[in-house]
């Protein structure tokens, strides 16, 4: 049997413990790209209506009738500008006990990032932007590109790398929604990390 260094051993550990806990963490991100990206009128409230479209979009068994019922017990869910992050989030708690599907609602919620529909425009473009700045910054070399990303030497680029990379390597001004939605398209597996082959795979597709 193979063995490690105590450091190679501390260093695994971390990567592995770091990405059990950002399982909950992942899920939070994917519903606030959700939240933002239904928030069609204003940009941080969502109205029942809007609400409701997304409840369609995941399939939940809910009509308008039930969601104004939940809209109405939140301060301005119905006559204001209806809920902020943290009210969607209280309310999606609730459509979970009402349907009693427990913490399984937010993962059902957390999903509607794979169908978003500005989902083609905003992944065909930013694609093309890592194209061109992974050929500009490294002359196409790929690896010494994304290598010098991944800064835990984890051989993954996790979400707060991908991002940091995207704005300040790519200069990218996009939307971090936007960004965050080609991250999830490359995250498959929804581990929250994506491995060099994976991006590179990704981007290369037509």
């Amino acid at each position: 049997m193979r063995r490690l260094d105590l450091d190679t051993v501390v260093r695994r550990v971390i990567i592995l413990s770091k990405r059990l806990c950002d399982r909950e963490a992942c899920v939070q991100k994917r519903l606030e790209v959700v939240f933002d990206s239904f928030c069609t009128k204003n940009p941080t409230y969502m109205s029942a209506f809007e609400f409701g479209g997304l409840c369609r979009k995941v399939a939940l068994p809910l009509c308008m009738g039930d969601i104004f019922l939940l809209f109405s017990h939140v301060p301005g869910g119905v006559e204001g500008k209806g809920v902020d992050f943290h009210g969607f989030f209280g309310l999606v708690t609730k459509v979970g006990e009402q349907l009693q599907m427990g913490e399984e609602i937010y993962a059902i919620f957390a999903k509607a990032v794979e169908t978003l529909e500005t989902d083609m425009t905003v992944i065909t473009r930013l694609k093309v932007r890592l194209r061109v700045a992974a050929a500009t910054v490294t002359g196409a070399n790929w690896q010494n590109f994304f290598n010098e990303t991944d800064k835990d030497g984890s051989q993954c680029i996790d979400w707060d790398e991908f991002l940091q990379m995207c704005r300040t390597k790519l200069h990218m001004v996009d939307k971090e929604s936007h960004v965050r939605i080609l991250f999830e398209n490359i995250d498959r597996d929804g581990s929250d990390s994506v491995s060099l082959n994976e991006i590179v795979a990704f981007i290369s597709s037509d």
